[in-house]
């Protein structure tokens, strides 16, 4: 009696570890888009980059731990500008540190929204890199932005 009772426990062991587990649905992840290098039409910064120049250099305030530590150097932003013209996945590329990443992405999405880039004639993403410099000036502690 002993014997068949081990058999059977065994055998309902054997099956409750022998059955293949049950897959769990998987969420669907919504892949993002691919922004282009280059669009036919690329985007373009309402009124051309001479007017985004002037209001970077006009709006950019240089980070008061850089000028202490006399942090100079050049912060290099990725991002895309999407099919609405919005700046969006903004990225540091190279970072300067002391509080100059952190400004360089505050000012460019301050700017506002670009024309967007086209290809075919429709609005697609389009994968943009930006150099943002920072230099002190002697004595001063302002900044310039190099086009």
């Amino acid at each position: 009696m002993k014997q068949v009772f081990l058999i059977v426990l065994l055998g309902c062991v054997f099956a409750t570890f022998a059955q293949k587990p049950q897959k769990q649905p998987t969420k669907q992840k919504s892949i993002p888009e691919k922004a282009y290098g280059k669009a036919e039409v690329q985007p373009q910064y309402p009124g051309g980059m001479e007017v985004l120049y002037r209001f970077i250099g006009e709006n950019i305030n240089y980070p008061e731990q850089a000028k202490a530590n006399k942090v100079q150097g050049t912060v290099v932003l990725s991002f895309v500008i999407e099919k609405d013209g919005s700046v969006e996945n903004v990225m540091v590329a190279k970072s300067l540190g002391s509080g100059c990443d952190e400004e360089a992405k505050r000012v460019l999405l301050a700017a506002g929204k670009w024309i967007p880039g086209t290809v075919d004639g429709e609005p697609v993403r389009v994968y943009f890199v930006m150099p943002f410099k920072y230099q002190l000036d002697d004595n001063e502690g302002t900044q310039e932005r190099k086009k």
